[in-house]
């Protein structure tokens, strides 16, 4: 017993400074604010590839990417089933997640949806969780051409240009 109780302190002192820094972990730096939609800039230590991701209101629940908008249910149930409504249109029929959206716990707006996205000025999306319960996203569609431009123009581009 006393072993078991040493141990478990032994990992949770290793692990406290791990710990806090994920706490403290900051999104990468904002090279754009647009509407609602902060632009960061990562750029990869091994390779320097640069990438950029659109956040909107600053949370990583709602990410922008060029051909994605990924919304986060970690946390939150899990991803069961999704209905789409764009505009004041009527809602999508419900639809059930691909296996990666179920395995990490996202809605994936891609393709065909995606392109919707861009001639639309809002987004409602509800999502039947793992837990039968209900989350509802509400996103502003107005400024996310903008984002995207900047999200594929050349402050993320890797793009080397000849002096």
């Amino acid at each position: 017993m006393r072993f078991k109780l040493f141990a478990g302190f032994l990992i949770i002192t290793l692990l406290s400074p791990t710990l806090a820094r994920a706490k403290d972990a900051k999104p990468d730096p904002s090279i754009s604010k647009i509407g609602n939609w902060s632009i960061h800039l990562s750029i990869d230590p091994m390779t320097d590839s640069k990438s950029c991701t659109g956040l909107y209101n600053g949370k990583f629940d709602v990410q922008l990417n060029e051909g994605h908008l990924y919304i986060s249910l970690r946390g939150r149930g899990g991803v069961s089933g999704i209905v789409l409504r764009f505009d004041d249109e009527p809602a999508r029929p419900l639809r059930l997640p691909t296996e990666m959206e179920k395995r990490i716990d996202i809605v994936d707006i891609e393709g065909e949806d995606f392109q919707k996205l861009l001639d639309s000025k809002r987004l409602r999306v509800q999502v039947l969780t793992v837990l039968n319960s209900l989350v509802d996203e509400d996103i502003s569609l107005v400024n996310l051409k903008e984002a995207l431009t900047v999200i594929s123009g050349p402050k993320c581009s890797n793009d080397v240009k000849p002096q």
